[in-house]
């Protein structure tokens, strides 16, 4: 029997580089590699890597069909792309969504954007920054980038430059993730020339203590639990 939700180290380590990001000229990195593995999942996401994408198509269809959340995100990618299946935004959004629904952040990113552009799906900007959230909660760096893109420009959160700074701040740790790295650098000092040393000085801060909850969050978060209430995107 399939395992509904195997999560190993080296599909994981892969699956941080097949994640899109708003205003980059393309959505698929260059890949790490990673070790030999009897994991279907891992292969099948090895496949994609050499472009084998009917192999891993193969692999791992049917541990999408039962439930493994990184195996839907790689078929929902693969739909979004056109990759070894005809493309179609609309079952894209629907194996991100399955995935996502389980807490896959690469999933949730991506499906964020999907609503941003209305792709597949009715657009709604206000559900892009809650997936972004979502993702960003548990320490993806591309979602926290979309994410303060959305508190930047106001679009479907309340416009907030210190939280967008913050969120800029975050993004900008990702070290080995080189374009996103620079991209939210760039944005951050930007956005800092329109900004009082006190707002700089508050969002740092924030920055400087938030931890990534780790696991996935299905709404705001209740009084009591680790990441303030306050992150979490309000529509205005």
């Amino acid at each position: 029997m399939v395992e509904r939700r195997n999560w190993s180290v080296a599909a994981r380590r892969t699956i941080h580089h097949l994640l899109a990001i708003t205003g980059v000229a393309f959505t698929v990195l260059p890949l790490m590699p990673h070790p030999a593995t009897a994991d279907p999942v891992a292969d099948g996401l090895g496949a994609y890597e050499r472009g084998d994408y009917l192999a891993a198509y193969r692999l791992c269809l049917p541990w999408a069909q039962n439930g493994n959340r990184d195996a839907e995100f790689l078929i929902g990618l693969m739909y979004a792309e056109g990759h070894g299946v005809r493309q179609s935004y609309a079952e894209a959004a629907r194996w991100y969504q399955d995935a996502a629904d389980d807490g896959q952040d690469a999933a949730e990113n991506n499906l964020g954007q999907m609503y941003a552009g209305g792709r597949g799906v009715r657009r709604s900007l206000a559900q892009a920054a809650t997936l972004y959230w979502r993702a960003a909660d548990q320490g993806n760096h591309r979602a926290q980038y979309n994410l303060a893109v959305a508190y930047r420009d106001g679009k479907g959160v309340e416009q907030n430059d210190v939280r967008a700074y913050m969120w800029f701040t975050l993004s900008a740790t990702a070290d080995r993730d080189p374009e996103v790295h620079d991209k939210a650098r760039k944005e951050r000092d930007d956005l800092a020339k329109e900004m009082t040393p006190a707002q700089i000085a508050q969002a740092e801060a924030e920055a400087a203590t938030w931890k990534p909850t780790g696991r996935y969050s299905r709404g705001p978060l209740a009084p009591g639990e680790p990441s303030p209430p306050s992150l979490w995107p309000h529509t205005p």
